[in-house]
């Protein structure tokens, strides 16, 4: 049982920081963007989009992190 949470919260951790990673850059490249070309609606709407979902995503990225470490198998030791 201790293996299937293991490998179920790795993967949720995986794609859970793969997709705040995502929205990270988005969120700071099209910010960027935004600022050269003088859109300061661009630079709110991309905020209000992505900002409460990025730290929904961050959460259950951490809690997946926390049950990872904190299920990790033992490693087993030589004789």
């Amino acid at each position: 049982m201790k293996n299937v949470i293991y490998n179920l919260s790795r993967f949720v951790f995986g794609v859970t920081l793969l997709a705040f990673f995502g929205m990270g850059f988005a969120v700071v490249f099209t910010q960027a963007y935004a600022l050269c070309v003088g859109d300061s609606a661009l630079v709110k709407r991309i905020a209000d989009l992505l900002k409460d979902n990025s730290a929904y995503v961050s959460t259950v990225c951490a809690f997946a992190g926390y049950l990872c470490y904190y299920t990790k198998p033992a490693k087993k030791k030589s004789a």
